[in-house]
């Protein structure tokens, strides 16, 4: 008698689930439909994407320049779809071709002409705040592009303008301080777009004002804070702080070429300056020369470079050093980016350096040749 009574219970909860089941699998779903009038005839294009449950990957072949994508994502992500193609001017080049978007449930259209680079998506709610985002830098691309154009122009004459050139220089770095503070006043707008994180975790290689970062941060929504990514960058800020000027610097312990290992508490006493570099690192090594030049003029006043590389293998690491003559003090873990000293300091990007006085304590970060020199003149030179 129980059981008949529970039974018309039991049944609408079994389909209650699945259509629950159902509608979550519905809510997960995505479209991407394209057309791009001139694409090569018989392309295959390719999507990718992780949502949390590892690397998805797709593939379909463009008829009439015209292909679509179907699957679902848990939630949105960055996605890229990418091709290839020969070059027309040359059958032996194949060059590479990708979109980067962001992909989330729901309906995308994506139009063009022949380049999936330069094709406009019209998306959902994070595409959408992206788009705005590509929309107000517009304006600010377009000076750069000719600025650049220009640029390579001077360099390129004979005799070189260096008046014309330094003039260009400087318009390029007042843009590009303009375009940054664009950025910034979208990312206050936008605090819970996925792409005010990604901002984030750009500037995160090289955090060159840590207080306009963590202000940024502190703005966005409590999901984007509690992404992974969002974590990360918390933890990044962190362990910025103990290492800003002012701090006590965290001490190092790692082995020379010859397998010796130096402290940097054994430098106690002088001016240090801890760079982080690496073989393969091309504008580390053309910082090298003037960084030679600024050791050779201080090497005698209380004055020490104490170099961390992040080469993983010794050869290439000791070759370095011979080719570019580098006298100083050099250690390395060869464990690449997992370099403890790294994660102490908070590099994720190289070439960067930290100066220290004879206490220890930190004075200065990223100071290029120029501006070293004159740290060390107005310290070193009576």
């Amino acid at each position: 008698m129980l059981m008949r009574r529970l039974l018309p219970v039991l049944i609408t909860a079994m389909l209650l689930t699945v259509f629950v089941r159902g509608l979550a699998q519905v809510n997960s779903q995505f479209v991407i439909k394209a057309r791009l009038a001139n694409l090569d005839a018989g392309s295959v294009i390719y999507l990718s994407y992780s949502d949390g449950d590892g690397l998805k990957t797709d593939s379909t072949q463009a008829e009439k320049g015209i292909f679509t994508f179907k699957g679902d994502t848990r939630q949105p992500v960055k996605a890229r779809i990418w091709t290839s193609y020969r070059d027309k001017t040359n059958e032996n080049k194949i060059s590479a071709d990708e979109l980067l978007f962001y992909l989330e449930p729901g309906h995308f259209n994506i139009t063009g002409d022949r380049e999936l680079s330069t094709a406009i998506v019209i998306g959902m709610q994070e595409q959408k705040a992206n788009n705005a985002l590509n929309q107000a830098l517009v304006p600010f691309d377009a000076d750069l592009k000719l600025l650049w154009d220009d640029r390579r122009t001077v360099e390129k004459a004979i005799p070189r303008d260096e008046k014309k050139l330094e003039a260009i220089r400087s318009r390029i770095t007042i843009v590009s301080l303009e375009r940054h503070s664009a950025m910034t006043a979208f990312i206050k707008s936008h605090p819970d777009a996925l792409v005010s994180l990604d901002i984030l975790d750009d500037r995160s290689y090289l955090i060159e004002d840590l207080s306009e970062f963590d202000n940024c941060f502190r703005r966005l929504s409590d999901r984007l804070k509690n992404t992974p990514l969002g974590k990360r960058l918390a933890a990044q800020i962190h362990t910025e702080k103990k290492t800003m000027p002012g701090q006590a610097s965290i001490n190092i312990a790692q082995k020379n070429p010859s397998d010796t290992l130096i402290s940097l508490a054994s430098l106690k006493g002088k001016y240090v300056l801890i760079d982080f570099w690496a073989s393969w690192c091309g504008p580390c090594r053309e910082d090298n020369p003037q960084l030679l030049r600024n050791y050779n003029q201080y090497k005698n006043k209380n004055f020490e470079i104490y170099a961390v590389s992040l080469d993983g293998k010794k050869e290439p690491w000791m070759q370095a050093i011979a080719e570019d003559k580098l006298p100083w003090i050099h250690v390395s873990e060869l464990n690449g980016w997992k370099n403890t000293a790294a994660a102490d300091y908070s590099i994720r990007a190289v070439p960067q350096n930290v100066l220290i006085d004879p206490s220890g304590t930190i004075i200065a970060k990223n100071l290029d040749g120029e501006a070293l020199d004159k740290k060390l003149s107005s310290m070193l030179n009576p």
